[in-house]
């Protein structure tokens, strides 16, 4: 199977990105040894015979045509653009085309080949080998658009069932049976909830952690990485996600501070849910140490959601409609603002 997601072991797909970085499209075309030499090198295709018979035996390589034909159009796309004389057009350009590809669902791997192809070109065929700014501009504003959530969201699932309990008349008629039997003495399900409304409004992506994290994670590196890599930070608040436990690491806190010191736009990308018996006055709550006072006054006071006692699914669906309104714009706001930043 030719998975373009796993490069390490798709030894001729790699090969090709090489080619193509090092050759334009109509050498690549025109000049069959090319393809004959990468194959030997590679190895596990079989090169004898006619250029012909070679052809046909990759084309039998599940997924090979697909690639390939992806591969010729955003090589075209790549040459048209680097024909601009000026490198740093050309970065603008380059990153304005990947995010196309990115806010187009169905072109998904046409992002990886477009973003594949400029990186094999800085490697190994020296693109902008004169201008480290214009490679620093390129692969930061890549990095941006291609691996960037649109919001992390952030919660706690300390004492539950408390706050399932609490929400369950709604929550067990969103989940199924099953679901909410496996979860609710464990998994904050008002969270999960909160993620599920948010992306219906506006297709985003989101690390979640009950979704994002996968056996073997190290939790702290990747939440850490995620809050770097985040336009937004969505935030419930309940008052498990304000105890002060000497025990047990608060990482409601921590998550809001690491974003809080890499976040390019603090004020508009933070976002608050607070859950009802959670006061309005952050004076009311005691007994924090004082490192957390900034995080709590910020959250009580710029609160987006109040989620009530007596919630209403279609409610608390419109709300979510709104922030993720707002969580789009943020998005749309910070990329823009670097594309124009580069001249």
């Amino acid at each position: 199977m030719f998975d373009l997601k796993d490069l390490k072991n798709n030894p001729v797909g790699r090969e090709m990105f090489k080619l193509f970085a090092c050759h334009k499209l109509a050498k690549v075309e025109s000049d069959p040894s090319l393809i004959r030499n990468l194959l030997t090198a590679v190895g596990g295709v079989d090169s004898s015979g006619t250029i012909g018979e070679i052809n046909q035996r990759i084309q039998n390589i599940p997924g090979y045509n697909s690639f390939y034909c992806g591969l010729k159009e955003e090589q075209k796309n790549i040459e048209l653009i680097l024909e601009n004389p000026v490198e740093m057009i050309q970065v603008k350009n380059l990153l304005t085309r990947l995010l196309l590809l990115k806010r187009a669902s169905e072109q998904q791997d046409r992002k990886l080949i477009f973003n594949e192809l400029i990186h094999a070109a800085i490697e190994y065929d020296g693109l902008w080998a004169k201008n480290q700014e214009a490679i620093k501009k390129y692969k930061e504003g890549a990095s941006m658009i291609d691996e960037w959530v649109d919001f992390f969201l952030s919660y706690t699932n300390r004492d539950q069932p408390e706050v399932n309990n609490t929400f369950d008349k709604v929550l067990k008629k969103i989940f199924k049976k099953k679901e909410w039997n496996d979860n609710v003495e464990e998994l904050n399900m008002l969270a999960k909830l909160l993620v599920r409304y948010l992306k219906q409004r506006g297709q985003l992506n989101v690390f979640f952690d009950q979704q994002s994290m996968i056996c073997g994670d190290n939790i702290e590196d990747k939440v850490n990485d995620y809050c770097t890599k985040t336009f937004s930070f969505a935030q419930l608040i309940q008052w498990q996600a304000l105890a002060n436990d000497a025990d047990k690491k608060n990482w409601c806190f921590h998550e809001y501070s690491t974003f809080d010191k890499n976040n390019i736009n603090k004020e508009k990308g933070l976002f608050f849910f607070k859950i009802y018996d959670v006061p309005d006055d952050p004076q009311d709550v005691k007994n924090i140490p004082i490192t957390w006072r900034p995080w709590v006054q910020q959250a009580l006071t710029t609160v987006n959601v109040v989620i009530p006692k007596d919630l209403e699914s279609s409610k608390l669906r419109e709300k979510c409609g709104e922030v993720a309104d707002q969580i789009l714009s943020v998005r749309d706001n910070i990329i823009n603002k670097y594309l124009a930043s580069i001249v």
